[in-house]
């Protein structure tokens, strides 16, 4: 709750104007001046961490092909660089546009301690935003990999796997101003380009040491 929050407060501090740019044009513009580099927007003073790590919230679609990207490129260069100077959190949402049978196997895969492997295996089906025409055989395919396939059939038959994005939409809809949404520091929020991402990063660890 309190990184929800902190999300909140981040998005809710660009101007109106900073969000229409930023849903026009999904490369973030920047806003703040601390002294980083890269392209960020609603930076705030950075405060000093306690943490032995740089905290990273990425929040992904897992039919948006900028995180699906992300999620099988960016990431594990972003580990690779950093090792345990960072540590990322991800969270997944679905927005009303986006098809939603991958992120209802995804809450029943949670549910079973199966979350973080079914959504592996989401990311690399490369599906289709808004097509669930296309993406429901691969992910009731994937479903039945995991043994998943009962509650699966239930949660899309009996309509809360819906429910359940839409309350979650209804919650955040108007905190996350495009995919993937990185928030460094619950302070810093960046897009998808991973090299752009190192750069921002760079300029926070330099702060810190």
């Amino acid at each position: 709750m309190l990184l929800l929050l902190a999300a909140g407060a981040l998005v809710g501090a660009i101007a109106a104007s900073s969000i229409t740019a930023l849903l026009a044009n999904p490369k973030p513009l920047r806003t703040g001046g601390t002294g980083l580099t890269g392209e960020y927007v609603a930076v705030v003073a950075l405060a000093a961490h306690e943490q032995d790590h740089v905290l990273i919230d990425v929040y992904a679609d897992f039919t948006c092909p900028a995180c699906q990207r992300l999620e099988s490129e960016g990431l594990e260069k972003v580990r690779l660089r950093y090792g345990d100077r960072v540590a990322i959190r991800n969270h997944y949402i679905a927005g009303p546009a986006t098809a939603p049978s991958a992120k209802i196997l995804y809450d029943v895969a949670v549910a079973q301690g199966k979350g973080e492997s079914v959504a592996q295996a989401l990311f690399h089906a490369r599906l289709k935003h808004g097509d669930d025409g296309t993406n429901l055989p691969l992910v009731t395919a994937i479903a039945h990999r995991f043994g998943l396939s009962q509650p699966f059939r239930i949660a899309l038959a009996d309509g809360s796997g819906r429910r359940k994005i839409a309350s979650e939409w209804n919650a955040l809809g108007g905190k996350v101003a495009f995919f993937p949404f990185i928030v460094i520091e619950d302070e810093i929020a960046v897009g998808g380009d991973q090299d752009n991402l190192m750069r921002v990063l760079d300029s926070v660890l330099a702060k810190e040491e």
